[in-house]
């Protein structure tokens, strides 16, 4: 995954298409065997119905576990700037307790600096963007798998 945030979000909507085209074919495949099926389906089509099921419950767990860990690993720095931010901000409301006047120019010139910090609101989109990653390539993988598998289906 590259760094560029261009890149990034390019990527993440070429494999939300992908998995969107796939899923697409799935629901395509599947729909036309159940009802090729009718109330009596032979044991392979009931195996691939079951799955059905199985597999998004899989595919969704693993996408909260993939968001959860790469969530985990980037919250400690998230966690820091935002202690940062909260230090700060705490600064700026004691010295209005101590000089409506000074704090007044004092805060605007922190929220000036807060607002022009784009390295740390480009990590921040950064960090989310990473989580998103994270949730969307199991379901990606799944939806890619099963087109493949399904699109190689010679019924009996």
């Amino acid at each position: 995954m590259a760094n560029h945030p261009f890149a990034l979000w390019a990527d993440y909507a070429l494999k939300s298409q992908q998995m969107l085209l796939a899923s697409a074919q799935v629901i395509q495949h599947r729909l036309g065997r159940l009802a090729a099926a009718g109330p009596q389906p032979n044991a392979p089509d009931r195996q691939e119905f079951a799955r059905m099921g199985n597999e998004k419950i899989e595919a969704a767990a693993a996408a909260w576990q993939g968001a959860l860990l790469k969530w985990m690993t980037l919250y400690p720095r998230l966690a820091l700037y935002g202690w940062q931010q909260a230090v700060k901000s705490s600064a700026t409301m004691l010295r209005l307790l101590a000089s409506p006047a000074g704090a007044n120019r004092h805060g605007q010139a922190r929220l000036v600096a807060l607002l022009s910090d784009a390295t740390q609101l480009k990590r921040l989109s950064h960090a989310g963007l990473q989580v998103m990653h994270a949730s969307l390539k199991p379901v990606h993988r799944a939806a890619t798998a099963n087109a493949r598998r399904l699109a190689n289906y010679k019924p009996r």
